[in-house]
């Protein structure tokens, strides 16, 4: 009974440092990863007021009611295909709200496939004057109620190209654009977040995601902007692709597959009932082991019988049958 509670300890023990290990991300922006690089706080912001869900497939989005939900991409490191961003699309034109915040990713390849009037330079914006740090964290003012400015880290500016789109921040005069931080390619003020209405919905651009990473909350209004563009939502969506932990990604799938949901339910339910055996399958395991060691021992009995009966009848040496027949076994 004692070892068996030692196996349950060791057992209970792994379990839960592994759910610990496989519940969180390293991953850059990520709202699974408490470093200062990811979002956790962001998300835990957010929750105060909203349902905030972090969701692994962007088809699922279809699931939301596009004008109660925000959806939001931090830092998009990789393409989408072309069915999640028509399902994009399709989110913002019922009046969905889309929150695309980026520098160096590939943002651009989202805004390509929905509008032509906004896009990410990739170039670097740098303020000797106004900046916290370093010029490469340069501080903007905002164009946003209630809201004075922001602190930036390592952004990139937007080319805003139509009429339409609304700039609600921008760098100060002193600031600059550079490929590297060395070379000046062009001086001035450059906007940084933007929004543009689109069809029923809006699409908000912000030129850098790190605003709203673990360490850069503190600053400035940082930790106030997402709330004010989300303040009429009920729900924001942070769009996880290919960033979602084993464990939440296991847990979303329980939550939103039926099929998933029924599986789970069979395998729990035949495991309850294999330990419920369990007593009685030991049972008759030891019954299948002992009837084995029956029949070899009767096997064994008349072998030496026969072989007696056979040595009375012939009158045979007993010693060369015994040699005979140890010779048999070797071979």
């Amino acid at each position: 009974m004692k070892n068996n509670t030692k196996v349950l300890i060791i057992v209970a023990i792994v379990i839960f440092i592994g759910i610990l290990r496989f519940s969180q991300s390293m991953d850059d922006f990520s709202t699974y990863n408490s470093e200062w690089h990811g979002g956790e706080e962001i998300k835990s912001e957010l929750s105060k007021n909203h349902t905030v869900i972090s969701m692994p497939e962007i088809d699922d989005l279809t699931g939301y009611e596009p004008e109660k939900t925000a959806f939001i991409i931090l830092g998009p490191d990789e393409n989408f295909s072309t069915t999640e961003e028509e399902t994009i699309r399709e989110f913002i034109t019922s009046g969905g709200l889309f929150i695309l915040a980026d520098d160096f990713g590939t943002g651009n390849s989202i805004l390509n496939n929905l509008t032509s009037e906004i896009a990410f330079s990739n170039l670097l914006v740098l303020d000797d004057v106004n900046y916290w740090k370093n010029s490469t964290f340069p501080i903007v003012n905002l164009s946003i109620s209630n809201m004075s400015n922001i602190t930036l880290n390592y952004p990139t500016s937007l080319v805003v190209q139509g009429n339409s789109t609304n700039i609600l921040a921008s760098s100060s005069q002193f600031s600059w654009l550079s490929p590297d931080g060395n070379i000046r390619v062009q001086s001035g003020s450059f906007p940084v977040i933007a929004e543009i209405p689109y069809e029923q919905g809006t699409i908000v651009v912000i030129s850098d995601p790190s605003i709203f990473i673990n360490s850069m909350l503190p600053f400035e209004d940082n930790g106030l902007l997402l709330e004010n563009f989300v303040k009429n939502r009920t729900y924001v969506v942070f769009g996880e692709k290919n960033h979602t932990p084993v464990v939440p990604a296991f847990h979303y799938l329980l939550k939103t597959n039926p099929y998933a949901q029924y599986l789970f339910a069979a395998i729990f339910v035949s495991l309850a009932l294999l330990y419920m055996r369990r007593d009685q399958l030991s049972k008759n395991g030891k019954n299948k082991k002992d009837k084995a060691h029956i029949q070899d021992d009767v096997l064994e009995l008349d072998e030496d019988n026969i072989i007696a009966d056979i040595l009375s009848r012939n009158k045979w040496d007993e010693r060369k049958v015994k040699r005979f027949k140890n010779e048999l076994k070797r071979k």
